[in-house]
């Protein structure tokens, strides 16, 4: 026979996994959007006017496509105009943006994370990401963006889990001489970042976006054809905490890969300029975002 606490571990772990599986779908619009970018036949006009269909997304979509932060030099009025200007892998980006930018507005309390914390967190990690990747003159990756705005959507499914176990966690993290995603491996039975790769597989997201966010305080375990654009959502997230960006509990016992950063050739005046630029522009991301 199992011990309580064995028992009660089990049942949390059994809680947890519900929770993952209830999370609701992406719009069906994502999706639409997301299977038009690898296919040469996608007729634009007629995803357009299924876009219509939605007033909500649609006016969201274009007030972002429209800001300064995405470069627009003429206004764009339409889903149309939106596909042939911005092109459909940046405007799956904000479909999915402008979804899920309103759930990481809420305060997370296990995490001490308070109102909007953990948007300004992830709209930095996104700009940052993106910033890196042209500081080192690399080819961004596919999704690299969504990668870093959706790094610790898990944390919105644990949340309440972290809050309701907070002291056995931060006790197991202790015992286990390790950082908090240990702790909640240990407890909860999966990580935040597991969490979050386990939504996206839900909603049939890219693997090379999935396998950026489950390996995101783990790179050096990413498959190999993943690992750019999980050490560069490494990077992006480790230079939001040290920035003070929304850190909360569970990045406080984090220190960047040096794997990372010699896979990255990252040099710090690299990293100096990566944060003033983010600090430039993430403030506007976040509002559109929000």
């Amino acid at each position: 026979m199992p011990s309580q606490d064995q028992a009660s571990v089990q049942q949390i772990r059994a809680e947890v996994a519900a929770q993952v599986r209830a999370v609701p779908t992406l719009p069906a619009m994502c999706q639409r959007i997301l299977m038009a970018i690898n296919d040469p036949n996608t007729n634009f006009d007629k995803l357009a006017r299924e876009a219509s269909y939605d007033p909500g997304l649609t006016a969201n979509v274009l007030r972002i496509a429209n800001s300064a932060y995405f470069g627009a030099a003429q206004e764009i009025g339409s889903l149309r105009d939106a596909f042939v200007r911005i092109g459909a892998r940046r405007l799956f980006e904000l479909t999915v943006g402008t979804s899920v930018g309103p759930l990481m507005r809420e305060a997370l309390p296990g995490y001490a994370l308070r109102r909007h914390e953990l948007l300004r967190h992830s709209a930095w990690t996104a700009v940052a990401s993106e910033r890196l990747a042209a500081e080192l003159r690399l080819r961004a990756p596919d999704m690299l963006f969504t990668a870093g705005l959706l790094h610790d959507i898990g944390k919105i499914i644990l949340d309440p889990f972290v809050e309701a176990h907070r002291a056995t966690l931060e006790a197991a993290a202790d015992r286990l001489h390790a950082n908090f995603e240990a702790a909640e491996r240990d407890v909860l039975g999966m990580d935040h970042a597991q969490a979050g790769a386990a939504v996206l597989r839900q909603w049939r997201l890219p693997p090379q976006l999935v396998e950026a966010v489950a390996y995101h305080h783990d790179p050096e375990h990413a498959p190999a054809e993943h690992l750019l654009a999980t050490n560069i959502v490494h990077v992006a997230n480790t230079l939001a905490g040290a920035s003070g960006v929304g850190s909360g509990i569970a990045e406080m016992r984090h220190s960047v890969s040096a794997q990372a950063l010699a896979a990255l050739h990252v040099k710090t005046a690299v990293v100096e300029r990566v944060a003033a630029a983010t600090l430039e522009t993430m403030e506007e991301l976040e509002q559109l975002l929000g």
